[in-house]
């Protein structure tokens, strides 16, 4: 364990107690801290030989523990070690899948419980509208547009010019039984013999 990075010999509840301030509180709760260990004990986990890897995943977790320490954590930072590179590019076989496939799943879990995936628009919309004031207001907005709607519409027919009927004073109606020029006759071709 000569190549273990200084992010994993740390010790994790004595730290946080000295980095963080007293007027601040850490976003770190006890399961937040069992998942840094999860990742910590994955990271020594590693074959000795894999010291790029387990350099990689060191600094990421070193990252996102800073982060955690923080009030407000900010974005959810990402892996510097690609896992199309570094797992997908293995074969099932290799002697370094297992290891990595459990740091790559301990930072997962790590990362999901401290930046939690964003509810999608529906779910949002969907805890919005358990409040019963949301709801009542949202009826009544939808009551204003409804009647707006309707004021728009019969302001345009209103606008909209009606057309105008020409109104024929001393022509005759055209009649249906008049004899026709011709011109509406169809020919009809006489059938072919064979």
């Amino acid at each position: 364990t000569t190549d273990m990075p200084k992010a994993l010999a740390a010790s994790e509840p004595g730290r946080a107690a000295s980095e963080r301030g007293k007027g601040q509180r850490s976003r770190r709760t006890a399961a937040t801290t069992s998942l840094i260990v999860r990742v910590r004990s994955a990271l020594a986990s590693l074959l000795p030989d894999d010291r790029t890897f387990r350099s990689h995943m060191a600094s990421c977790l070193d990252n996102i523990r800073a982060k955690t320490e923080d009030p407000t954590p900010g974005r959810r930072p990402g892996y510097k070690a690609q896992r199309c590179m570094f797992l997908d590019a293995l074969p099932e076989s290799h002697p370094k899948r297992p290891s990595r496939l459990e740091v790559y799943e301990a930072l997962d879990a790590l990362l999901k419980a401290v930046w939690p995936q964003p509810l999608s628009s529906a779910e949002k919309m969907r805890r919005w509208r358990a409040n019963d004031d949301n709801r009542e207001r949202e009826r009544t907005e939808d009551r204003q547009r409804i009647r707006q709607r309707q004021r728009a519409e019969s302001k345009r027919e209103a606008e909209v010019p009606q057309p105008r009927v020409r109104q024929l004073s001393n022509a005759e109606p055209p009649n249906a039984e008049a004899p026709s020029d011709g011109d509406d006759v169809e020919e009809v071709a006489p059938p072919l013999q064979s």
